[in-house]
């Protein structure tokens, strides 16, 4: 995860880059780290005037199938 952050006169806004499993639930977990980087500017630094926090998902790592050809049969 690498955020960037700018700062305005009067707001904050933070820019997530992530890398996610891949999943049915990809948008939930966007929307779940969104308020979680809100709560910790709140809690972590007294930041309450977060204009907005965008996540940007830069890959989506897919699940990886075990090589057949290098498992043996007592393996299986």
């Amino acid at each position: 995860m690498q955020p960037k952050v700018t700062a305005s006169r009067d707001s904050v806004d933070v820019i997530v880059d992530v890398k996610i499993k891949a999943g049915p639930q990809i948008r939930e977990i966007c929307e779940i780290l969104q308020q979680r980087v809100r709560d910790s500017m709140l809690s972590g630094l007294g930041i309450t005037q977060v204009r907005y926090v965008e996540v940007n998902v830069c890959k989506i790592i897919g699940h990886t199938e075990p090589n057949l050809k290098s498992m043996s049969d007592e393996d299986l």
